[in-house]
């Protein structure tokens, strides 16, 4: 409301009621004023309460989960070290390869040529390599 808007409402009610209501009239707008303070404080308090409660929540839920993390984290360390002991590797003994049998053996019937190449004698056929070249009946 504006000013002229309460200076008529003041005029209308000096025509109604008179000078005798003006300090009943003050006495009601004190008292309305005040309650609709008080409300409106009420509700201010109401809404800071519940904010706090909801940021005080949300403080400890973060804390709960960096509490979580950390006993996560030491328990995969702890775990990791575990498993890093137990895997750990033993220094092995150098061992000399196998050797079952040369890959191109000379025998004593075994010839060599003057190039390098293995000459074989023919008077040493094995009895199957004779098998192969008679014919078969």
């Amino acid at each position: 409301m504006g000013a002229t808007e309460i200076v008529f409402v003041f005029v209308i009610y000096l025509l109604f009621f008179g000078a005798k209501g003006i300090p009943s009239l003050a006495k009601t707008i004190g008292k309305a004023t005040y309650q609709f303070r008080e409300a409106r404080n009420d509700i201010q308090r109401e809404i800071m309460s519940s904010a706090k409660d909801i940021t005080d929540s949300a403080k400890q839920v973060r804390n709960e989960i960096e509490n979580a993390a950390q006993l996560a984290q030491r328990q995969a360390k702890k775990a990791q070290d575990t498993l890093e002991k137990s895997v750990k590797p033993t220094p092995a003994e150098p061992t000399e390869p196998e050797i079952k049998e040369p890959i191109n053996p000379l025998t004593p019937s075994d010839s060599i040529s003057s190039s390098g190449v293995k000459k074989e004698d023919s008077s040493s056929e094995t009895p199957e390599s004779g098998k192969d070249n008679q014919p078969s009946t």
